[in-house]
């Protein structure tokens, strides 16, 4: 009897063990979805830009730089972090709401992203925000920064203007930290794992003494309105937090309203 509670118990820990190994590498598929590019494609954008690689110990973080204009001297920029899956073949692309406001844009592909090397920690995505943050200043001064982060990587920035002097800070479909959404869409997965990426917004929002601009969806299916609508109590007055109705995960820049406010604000 001993012997078969021993191998019953032993069995146990061998699976448990397996999966919390399945539940990591879930995680990372589940919040991150890299997509891969290869080193030697070539970006095509209907603005001019140029294509930055910052070293790092496993090889390079692949960025573009945007330029509002041909002669590429706009003395003002915009730090985009941006969400979740794919790379920046496609999230290059949202630079033009930028330039067609006068804005420069500074946008990197996290590690394991497009052309970029390594493995995404949120340790690391932090600290290459930084890089980006660097080298803007090379360029631009910290009161004509502008720091944007669009899901995923409203976590991303609000970290960074909390360390670092910026005009402004805004954010796209945030959430109250990563937690709150994972609890909201999959409880179990709390009860079995440890989650490898926090992202505390909520935390990070108090800490910023700048003006902060939210949008958020109320038909957002991936980050649940009520996730962001909980950072409004760590919000200044003279902060905003703009409900677009019907917007979802995707689509808010496609919002007149989206695109009247942003208009106004910057």
């Amino acid at each position: 009897m001993v012997k078969k509670f021993s191998f019953f118990g032993a069995s146990l820990l061998v699976i448990y063990s397996l999966l919390l190994s399945l539940g990591y590498m879930l995680q990372r598929s589940f919040i991150l979805h890299p997509k891969k590019l290869d080193k030697k494609y070539e970006y095509s954008f209907d603005f001019r830009f140029d294509e930055l690689n910052f070293p790092i110990e496993e090889g390079d973080i692949n960025a573009i730089h945007a330029y509002a204009n041909s002669a590429g001297n706009s003395d003002k920029a915009v730090l985009y972090f941006h969400g979740n899956a794919d790379n920046l073949k496609r999230w290059g692309r949202v630079s033009s709401d930028f330039t067609e406001r006068g804005y420069d844009v500074i946008m990197m592909d996290y590690r394991g992203f497009g052309k970029s090397d390594g493995k995404a920690t949120e340790s690391n995505m932090y600290s290459d925000a930084e890089k980006m943050y660097e080298y803007a200043l090379e360029k631009y001064a910290p009161e004509d920064i502008i720091v944007y982060g669009r899901s995923i990587g409203s976590g991303v920035a609000t970290q960074l203007v909390s360390q670092k002097k910026v005009k402004a800070l805004f954010l796209e479909t945030p959430f109250y930290s990563l937690e709150d959404v994972v609890r909201n869409k999959y409880p179990f997965v709390l009860l079995l794992f440890n989650l490898e990426f926090q992202f505390p917004n909520f935390s990070n929002i108090d800490s910023i003494d700048i003006p902060i601009h939210i949008f958020h969806g109320t038909n957002d299916k991936v980050v649940p309105y009520e996730s962001a609508e909980k950072l409004k109590s760590y919000l200044k007055e003279s902060d905003t937090f703009i409900t677009i109705d019907g917007a979802g995960h995707k689509n808010i820049p496609t919002f007149e309203v989206y695109q009247e406010v942003m208009s106004s604000l910057l």
